[in-house]
This record gives structure tokens, C-alpha cells and sequence, in this order.
């Protein structure tokens, strides 16, 4: 996350609450500007405090009453500058933060998987549609092995059995060739190993993914779609053989 972006956008925010609360005391002053000025900086405000993990609703103020006599706008801009404090002290020690507190251990970045997958999983990955996302990911991949082999005919595990089968190919029925000498029982293995995880992948990823209705955890969402990434390395390595 770029901190210092997060920063200045803040600072802003805190900023247009100032004007904002003082146009209202101020005869002089537009508060209809301020208020516009302030309102294009929620969102933006509320997505980064979600990116930091800061709840605005576990600010509660000391006198109830107080809530009822406001609406609830004002009520959101008291609870997000409160926040927005929060988070500059938090970005204040960002770096140290992420050295001394990341676990010290790889991590998995989603936009370096494999583009077919991290691509179609992208849109619905920002809205929180963790499942739908691997869903996305999964059907990207059908559809790269459909154009690979020429073929519309079958999808999900079964153009998968094809595409990975042993003995010849035709040209009616093409498949695809691990690079390098197919004597050499390495290969042999990656070829075994990409048709058994190519129909795990579909059985146990992809069909989940379409038919459950409860939304999956980030982390398991993550982990599937790495497990999809390795499967699309190995179909756009594999070689179109057809005779």
C-alpha cells in the first residue's frame, strides 16, 4: 500500500472537515461548498480506512443523546475523522509497523499470479466477491484451454482429460505436450501431474466455486487461486501437438 498517498488523502479529508464545521459557524462563508468538498472525499476516505482494518463503528461517543441530535451525516464525518486520526498515527509508523509485525515469511501477491487468473478474478476480488472471483479465475482458464486446442466442443474437466491424455494426438483431437524429451520421466511426471491437477482443479475449485452460495474467507480464496495460477503456468507452457 503506498502510504504517503494515504496520508495526503486524510490530511485532506481532516482538512475539508474543518471548513466544513466552520462554515456552519460562519455567516460568511459557503457552507454549501464545503459541504460538497467534504462529501467527494467519503468514499475514498472509507475504502482506505478499510485497507488499514479501522472499524468506524467502534467509535462511540460518550453521550447518546448526542447521536440522536444530529443526522446521520454528520454523525458518519464525526465517526470517520475520528478514524482518519487513527489511521495518520498508524501511517506515521507504517514501515516500522510492516517490519515488525508481518510475519516473517513469503507472501503471496495476487497480481503476480498468472494473468488469465488474477485478471478475471480482479473485479470481483475489489468488491469483496471472493468466490465469485475464483469462480471468474477458473472459467478464464476453460476458456484459454478451449482457444489452445481449437475446441468449444467440452469444457472444465473434460477438455482437461484431453488436453493432458495419454497417447497420440490427431488432428481432431489435439493435446498438449510438456516441453522437452517425452522419454525423460520428469516430463513424464509433469505431464501426469498437470491432467491430475487440472481435474482437481476443476472438481474441487471451480464446481464449488459456481454451485455454493456462502461467500468464501480471503485467505481460502487466495490459496485456491494460487493453485489456479500453477495450473494456467503449465497449460501456456505446454505445447499444441494434433498428429
Amino acid at each position: 500500500m503506498d502510504a504517503s498517498w494515504m496520508i495526503l488523502k486524510l490530511e485532506s479529508f481532516l482538512k475539508a472537515v474543518d471548513e466544513y464545521q466552520t462554515s456552519k459557524q460562519d455567516p460568511n462563508l459557503s457552507e454549501y461548498n464545503s459541504l460538497i468538498s467534504l462529501t467527494r472525499k467519503v468514499s475514498t476516505v472509507r475504502r482506505i480506512l478499510g485497507a488499514l482494518q479501522i472499524d468506524i463503528y467502534s467509535y462511540t461517543k460518550k453521550n447518546s443523546n448526542e447521536t440522536e441530535a444530529h443526522d446521520e451525516f454528520e454523525d458518519l464525518v464525526n465517526r470517520l475523522k475520528v478514524s482518519s486520526i487513527q489511521a495518520l498515527g498508524i501511517l506515521d509508523d507504517y514501515d516500522e509497523i510492516e517490519e515488525k509485525l508481518n510475519p516473517d515469511a513469503p507472501a503471496i501477491t495476487a497480481d503476480r499470479l498468472h494473468p488469465w487468473v488474477w485478471e478475471s478474478a480482479k473485479p470481483s476480488w475489489k468488491s469483496g466477491l471472493y468466490r465469485a472471483a475464483v469462480h471468474h479465475a477458473a472459467s478464464a482458464i476453460n476458456e484459454q484451454l478451449q482457444r489452445k486446442l481449437g475446441r468449444s466442443d467440452i469444457a472444465d474437466d473434460k477438455i482437461v482429460s484431453e488436453a493432458f491424455r495419454a497417447g497420440e494426438a490427431t488432428a481432431e483431437r489435439p493435446k498438449l505436450t510438456i516441453a522437452g524429451d517425452q522419454n525423460d520421466l520428469t516430463v513424464q511426471s509433469i505431464h501426469r501431474g498437470a491432467l491430475q491437477l487440472g481435474q482437481g482443479c476443476f472438481w474441487a475449485i471451480r464446481n464449488p466455486a459456481a454451485h455454493e452460495t456462502k461467500e468464501w474467507e480471503q485467505q481460502v480464496s487466495l490459496e485456491r487461486l494460487a493453485a489456479l495460477s500453477v495450473f494456467a503456468r503449465l497449460i501456456e507452457d505446454a505445447e499444441v501437438t494434433r498428429e
